[in-house]
């Protein structure tokens, strides 16, 4: 990859909060069957899958997205290329400082990649912004 990398990493784990808490309840009621252990165990495989499964990279020329352990997707755009950045943040994530990033190109208003659970996302926004100026 070329370039400086001013981000890279995969969501914040506060963003899986609610299956953390729903994998650590699951554990808890383990001692009271073998079946939620089992239930635990799923629910902590989904939680590593949708987390390891995401990840992003913020170079000074480029983004790229991947998504998918097994089977993956990756997007990529100029900086450049971007018309637009879109910060999304549900009351949760708020909460906690993270957010979702999502970019669109002059090719349509369609967010094209996006960044999910990311720390500090108003700042990475700024940082991007600054490098097509």
């Amino acid at each position: 990859m070329d370039g400086e990398i001013l981000y890279e990493g995969n969501p914040a784990w506060v963003n899986y909060l609610p299956l953390l808490i729903l994998t650590g309840g699951l554990l808890l009621l383990s001692f009271a069957g073998i079946g939620f252990f089992f239930m635990a165990v799923i629910s902590g495989v989904v939680t590593l899958v949708k987390r390891f499964g995401c990840h992003a990279m913020v170079t000074d020329t480029r983004i790229v997205t991947k998504f998918g352990i097994f089977n993956t997707k990756t997007y990529e755009i100029d900086i450049k290329d971007i018309r637009s950045i879109n910060v999304s943040q549900t009351f949760f994530q708020k909460m906690f400082g993270i957010g979702d990033l999502e970019f669109a190109t002059a090719s349509g208003a369609v967010k094209e990649a996006a960044i999910f659970g990311l720390e500090d996302p108003n700042g990475v926004k700024e940082r991007i912004r600054a490098l097509k100026n």
